[in-house]
């Protein structure tokens, strides 16, 4: 996920912030239900300076990750600057 607004200060405190910032984004704006369970790791990717970096979400099982594959065009329609 890309262009996704939000910064932190501490290692501890930006993963559990990153973990909720891309179940919110999955479960509201895409409307793929992923469970805590479901999210194996989530990480910001280093990005160029001044933009906000990219998110990279590991998914446990095929299903969950199958859901948000299937949406990638309506994500891509409807939300400009956010990518899967």
């Amino acid at each position: 996920m890309n262009n996704v607004p939000g910064k932190t200060h501490s290692k501890l405190m930006e993963s559990k912030k990153t973990k909720e910032v891309a179940k919110k984004f999955l479960e509201k704006e895409i409307g793929v239900k992923v469970d805590d369970a479901d999210i194996v790791a989530v990480h910001h990717i280093p990005g160029k300076a001044g933009e906000s970096k990219p998110i990279l979400v590991k998914l446990k099982n095929n299903t969950a990750k199958s859901n948000v594959m299937r949406k990638r065009y309506t994500i891509k329609q409807n939300l400009n600057g956010f990518q899967c």
